[in-house]
C-alpha cells in the first residue's frame, strides 16, 4: 500500500505514480495556489523540463520533441494545478509521455502547495 503525502508530514516521503498529496476521505482539499505561487510553479517546471533532455548530443530536435513534455503540457499543469491530487491524475488527465514525468510534476506541485506563505503576502 503506498503511503499518502501531505504537508503535515514532517519526513520527506517517496512520491509515486498512486501517491496522493491529500487523503480526500479525511484531510481537507489542498489549498488553491496564488497567482504567486502558479508562477513558482511555471519557473520550477520550466527547470524540470530542462533536466529531462540530457546534455550534447543526446536527442534529435527540440526537448518537446524528445521529452513530450512540451509548453502546452506545462501551461496545463499551472492551469489546471488545483485539480491534480495525485500523480496520477496528472498521468490519466494530460498527455504526460511517461509516469516518471507525472510524478516529477506532482513532486514540484506538491512542494510548492506545502511552502509556507510569509506574513504579510
Amino acid at each position: 500500500m503506498l503511503e499518502n503525502v501531505s504537508c503535515a508530514d514532517d519526513q520527506e516521503k517517496e512520491i509515486t505514480s498512486k501517491s496522493t498529496a491529500f487523503d480526500q476521505a479525511g484531510e481537507a482539499a489542498p489549498p488553491q495556489l496564488s497567482l504567486e505561487k502558479k508562477k513558482l510553479l511555471r519557473k520550477k517546471l520550466i527547470d524540470f523540463r530542462q533536466t529531462l533532455h540530457g546534455l550534447g548530443r543526446s536527442c534529435v530536435g527540440s526537448v518537446s520533441l524528445c521529452t513530450g513534455f512540451s509548453m502546452e503540457l506545462l501551461e496545463e499543469v499551472v492551469g489546471n494545478a488545483n485539480d491534480f491530487m495525485s500523480a496520477e491524475d496528472i498521468n490519466t488527465k494530460l498527455p504526460v509521455f511517461n509516469t516518471e514525468h507525472a510524478v516529477g510534476i506532482f513532486k514540484i506541485l506538491n512542494d510548492i502547495r506545502c511552502e509556507k506563505q510569509p506574513i504579510g503576502m
